[in-house]
């Protein structure tokens, strides 16, 4: 009992210290120049580009509501207009917790599979994420247009932010952009892709897309680049002699 009691300890002690060590290095190390000012400014932000990406997809779907456009009032206007700027702001919460997820997924995976295994892993989901949207929006009655509609437009979106990402940062950045942008915002908008409506899509993936892409670039100007903090720390070093 006592050799169990010793072997618990020294356990107990070393997974603490890992742990520990863990912790340290993602919090204080890593993130060190993410400061509470640059939090709640990405929050905020974050929860205007929601309202605003729920505004956008507000009025491209009055707009396309020809039939019932000349008898809406201003008073009407303001009512859906209301509504939709309040559903983006949840999608904008939404969003935000998805990303902080995918961080410390992000994170553990990486410290217990090499980088190349991860990037094959996602790239494999992102291939599934693309399968579901198309079978959500499958239809008997809808065209083969209708039918690649969605997955096209959220696969190109995320290429695009992911370029900008990697122009931004490095090479390395591009298909843990991709994933994010194309599995979270497939993830976080599922409720919304259930009903198949229209209007349920379009008004959870808009905000979903911008709030997304907003978070996924806007960190690297808050925290720094890789290749600009690795690029400080080796001209901070004094060279051996």
């Amino acid at each position: 009992m006592r050799e169990l009691s010793v072997l618990y300890d020294e356990t107990h002690s070393l997974f603490s210290v890992n742990v520990g060590t863990i912790i340290y290095d993602y919090i204080l190390e890593r993130n060190r120049d993410m400061t509470l000012r640059k939090w709640f400014y990405l929050f905020t932000t974050t929860l205007l580009v929601g309202g605003l990406g729920g505004l956008l997809a507000g009025v491209l779907l009055l707009m396309a509501d020809q039939p019932n456009l000349p008898d809406m009032s201003g008073y009407d206007w303001w009512i859906n207009l209301r509504d939709f700027f309040l559903a983006g702001l949840l999608f904008s919460i939404v969003s935000q917790a998805g990303f902080f997820a995918y961080m410390m997924l992000n994170f553990i995976v990486r410290g217990v599979l090499r980088t190349n295994t991860w990037n094959l892993i996602q790239m494999f989901v992102v291939a599934i994420a693309i399968i579901y949207l198309e079978m959500v929006t499958f239809s008997e009655t809808s065209s083969f247009v209708h039918y690649i509609l969605l997955p096209l437009a959220i696969f190109l979106f995320s290429w695009l932010v992911a370029y900008f990402k990697v122009k931004i940062t490095n090479g390395q950045a591009l298909i843990p952009t991709m994933f994010f942008m194309v599995v979270a915002t497939t993830f976080e908008a599922a409720p919304s892709l259930r009903g198949g409506a229209v209007e349920s899509i379009v008004v959870g993936i808009l905000p979903l897309l911008l709030c997304n892409a907003w978070q996924i670039l806007k960190l690297t100007s808050l925290v720094g680049s890789p290749a600009s903090s690795d690029a400080s720390q080796k001209a901070a070093t004094p060279a051996r002699k």
